[in-house]
């Protein structure tokens, strides 16, 4: 899902449920931010693989670690928090495109993509939308209460 929001809405359904463990905010960002190296492939021509090494499980951990200690002196919040919900983000945008994605391998240094067509790109495409559309409802629900 190149360059889509439908990583958010994932995203957003983990907020709901773990907003009180990890930063929002840190997941959010790291549900998108992988999306870079896409775009750098795509839009300004750079000679990467379009899901290379970003989209991996190990250095996506490690672009949440970075996302984390470049969010702390602009958040009260702690580095911990930062992490684990950049880590979610990075992770959940991982996964969902390993279902999508034959040039992806998610478990490197390990070859090949074991999660690749376990659901098909609509159901995948369909989830996002609605886990979108169910964040939006549960978070106006919880609006409605205060």
């Amino acid at each position: 899902m190149p360059l889509t929001p439908l990583h958010l809405g994932p995203a957003l359904v983990l907020a709901v449920f773990l907003r009180r463990r990890v930063s929002v905010e840190a997941l959010l960002i790291g549900s998108v931010v992988l999306d870079a190296q896409p775009f750098a492939v795509l839009f300004l021509g750079m000679p990467f693989a379009l899901h290379g090494l970003s989209h991996t499980f190990a250095a996506s951990a490690l672009v949440a670690l970075a996302l984390a200690l470049v969010m702390h002196p602009f958040t009260k919040q702690g580095v911990r928090p930062l992490f684990y919900g950049a880590l979610l983000g990075v992770w959940s945008h991982v996964l969902l495109d390993s279902f999508l994605y034959e040039d992806m391998m998610p478990l490197l240094p390990l070859d090949g993509n074991p999660f690749l067509h376990l659901l098909a790109p609509g159901v995948v495409y369909l989830m996002c939308a609605l886990s979108f559309v169910l964040a939006a409802a549960i978070n106006l629900k919880s609006l409605k209460k205060r």
